[in-house]
Order: C-alpha cells, then structure tokens, then sequence
C-alpha cells in the first residue's frame, strides 16, 4: 500500500501525538508499505516553524535533530 502523509499526519507521527491512530501508526512501519512526504508538506512545516506555530514536542522530535534554524 502507498501512504502520502499530509502535514499534519506527519507532525502527529514524528511527536507520537495520541491523536494519531494506532492502526495508522502500524501501516506506517509495515515494511511492505512505501510512506512519503510531499514536499509541501516541508514548506508548510517551515512556514509554520518560522511563525512559531509548532509545539515544542514537534521542535524537539527526533526527526528535528540538525535541522537548520
């Protein structure tokens, strides 16, 4: 199966927001599943970053590790 996270699915992802389904979180690492990431998404996430509006569990995730401030 593909899955094409938006950017709000994705935020909920990287910080195990609770508001994310477990049944969804279990497609994303069945390894028979490809996951992307639009590149809009990236944006958004920038822009959203850059106006302050991401939570400080989306600011210290993992996945924010060497991000460019």
């Amino acid at each position: 199966m593909r899955l094409l996270l938006d950017t709000h699915v994705f935020l909920w992802y990287i910080t195990a927001d609770p508001k994310l389904p477990e049944s969804f979180r279990a497609a994303t690492q069945d390894a028979s599943n490809d996951v992307f990431l639009s590149s809009i998404s990236v944006w958004e996430a920038v822009i959203k970053h850059g106006i302050g509006n991401l939570s400080s569990a989306t600011a210290n995730s993992p996945w924010n590790r060497g991000a460019a401030s």
